[in-house]
């Protein structure tokens, strides 16, 4: 204990004396600060319909040998569209190949908005999307507290649980995070046009008198081909001989549209979104859970602790 003097000092007859006000100077202690916070926080997200289009320029190409006239080839205008060939022709036994294929360019139409499942137009040979549905998802807290999320049964819709609990005081914090998500992925697809083609070919054969080539194809529009006349059989009787032929006929541009149908191109792959997600489930702050969902779907859960001294 310690003692201090405020006053001042008065001579007296008998010496000095002090007046004044005697302290007692005592140590304070601060008190001890502390919270604690529990909370819930839900959502459903839906993702948002993305769309992709890509416009192909014009192409040809051709190859040959051992035919017995000089065919006319096709060709490609300034605005891509294609002209036609001629017939070629080959004699009796003849190894001999042709090999044509043509894609007209896509065409120019400008884009347009419009609503959903509406086509928002424009030619495009090259197409992608992801789309979603209109959610059906749920989320509730109840009088006790007690929360229940779902994505529902619609493409693209994300369901997210997040619960928390933080202790502070003057030192420190700690926090436990409990976090648990069920998704049901969106529909895609990706989707492009193919030229039309045509080859014919081989060795032994009977003549060919008109070979197979490619019509006219304007702007965004497909190619027609036709196929040969002769050059299908063997040219005698023993003759070794070989064929091929292939067509493939293409495909014209296709209208840019916000709906999850791939437009019908040669080559298309497509995934279909999910419908039936796994169940977030919770009894109090501490517990939560989700299951595992149908195909299409993905499901995740995760704790998170963490301390922090100040």
């Amino acid at each position: 204990m310690q003692r201090f003097f405020f006053g001042s000092l008065a001579p007296t007859a008998s010496g000095i004396s002090v007046m004044g006000v005697a302290l007692l100077a005592c140590p304070m202690t601060a008190l001890a600060q502390s919270a604690s916070i529990n909370a819930t926080q839900l959502s459903v997200d839906v993702a948002p319909i993305s769309i992709t289009g890509t416009r192909m320029g014009g192409s040809v190409s051709a190859s040959g040998n051992g035919l017995s006239n000089a065919p006319t080839l096709p060709t490609l205008s300034a605005t891509g569209a294609t002209t036609a060939g001629t017939a070629f022709t080959t004699v009796t036994g003849a190894t001999f190949n042709y090999d044509v294929s043509a894609r007209a360019a896509d065409g120019s139409t400008p884009l347009a908005a419009g609503a959903a499942g509406a086509p928002v137009g424009g030619d495009f040979g090259s197409q992608s999307g992801r789309f979603s549905a209109a959610s059906t998802g749920t989320l509730a807290i109840d009088a006790a507290n007690a929360a229940s999320v779902s994505a529902g049964a619609a493409a693209g819709t994300t369901a997210t649980a997040i619960f928390s609990t933080t202790m502070r005081t003057g030192a420190n914090e700690a926090q436990v995070r409990r976090v648990a998500t069920s998704s049901n992925n969106q529909a895609t697809f990706t989707a492009e046009r193919q030229g039309a083609r045509y080859q014919h070919g081989g060795s032994g054969l009977t003549a060919v008198t008109a070979g197979g080539t490619l019509g006219v194809a304007t702007v965004g529009v497909a190619a027609t081909p036709s196929v040969s006349t002769g050059g299908d059989a063997a040219s005698g009787n023993g003759v070794a001989f070989t064929r091929t032929e292939a067509v493939q006929t293409g495909q014209a541009s296709a209208t840019l549209s916000n709906v999850a149908t791939a437009p019908a191109y040669g080559t298309t792959t497509t995934t279909v979104g999910g419908t039936t997600p796994g169940a977030i489930t919770s009894t109090n702050m501490n517990t939560l859970g989700v299951a595992a969902g149908g195909a299409g779907t993905s499901s995740t859960l995760s704790v998170i602790q963490s301390l922090t001294a100040f």
